[in-house]
Parts: C-alpha cells; structure tokens; sequence
C-alpha cells in the first residue's frame, strides 16, 4: 500500500462468534469464541486503530503471530529462528530488534517500506482488537486497480 491509495477493508473475515451464546442451536459444537472464516495470517494486509492515536487508522502487515517468537537481525525477520521470505518488501529495514514472544491475542506488524513505517518495531505488537479487517481491493488511483497484495 502506498501513500494516497485507497482500499476496501474486507471487515467479515476475522468476524468472530461467541460459542457460548450459541449453545442452544443444535449444530454448535465448543465453548469459548472462534473465527467464522480465519484469524490474521501472515503476509495478510490489515487495517486497525493506531496504537498512538485511535482516530487514525494503519494499514500494515501481518509478520508475527501470537505466541511466535521474532526477531529483527540486520533488517531481516526470523520467526522461531528461521527467516522470513518476504518478497513483498520495497524497503529493507535499518534496524534489529532483540527477540520477543508475540502475545496471546496480539500480531507483530511491519510496513513494506521498512526503514520509514511506524509499526510495530516502533509500538510493539498490536491487540487483535483493534484489529478492522484486511485490505481487499485496491481501488484508487484507478492504474492500481486490483485485488491488496496480500501474501
């Protein structure tokens, strides 16, 4: 995503159901809340709240997934100890970071252009809450026309 595109945010696919609520349909089966279609993946494109800021929203994406460790050697992503193939990078990143478990509940977020993107390097993991949806299309300027890269 670039600066100045626009985008249609797919808010229904990380829509999540209380079970427990449920319970009185004969086909549900389980306790607790589940995805209806999939949580965050990674390599998918997301909108959510800005951590700094809740009037802004970011657009950003998946790297890290709860309970996975990360880290940043060089501008590289390891995830568990192994590198991330991420070919979708315009901008390598300038920095390392130590490594860290991404919490439950929470996703590890970088923008393509590493060097200048405020993401999580910069405000630490992001609670799926605020999580809005994953970017779908893109429909502005017209000549990017298409489906969001997601990976």
């Amino acid at each position: 995503h670039q600066h100045g595109e626009h985008v249609l945010v797919n808010k229904a696919v990380y829509f999540r159901v209380n079970l427990d609520r449920l319970d009185f349909l004969p086909f549900v089966d389980g306790e607790g809340s589940r995805y209806l279609f999939h949580p965050p993946q990674r390599g998918d494109i997301i909108v959510f709240r800005a951590p700094t800021d809740n009037t802004r929203d970011y657009i950003k994406r998946v790297v890290g997934l709860p309970g996975e460790t990360i880290e940043i050697r060089e501008g590289r992503v390891y995830i568990d100890g192994a590198p991330l193939a991420e070919p979708y990078i315009r901008q390598p990143a300038t920095y390392s970071e130590a490594p860290q478990v991404i919490p439950e509940g929470h996703y590890y977020v970088l923008g393509d252009n590493r060097s200048v993107s405020q993401d999580s390097h910069f405000f630490g993991p992001i609670p799926e809450e605020s999580i809005i949806g994953k970017a779908w299309v893109v429909y502005w300027p017209l000549g990017k026309l298409g489906l969001a890269p997601n990976h």
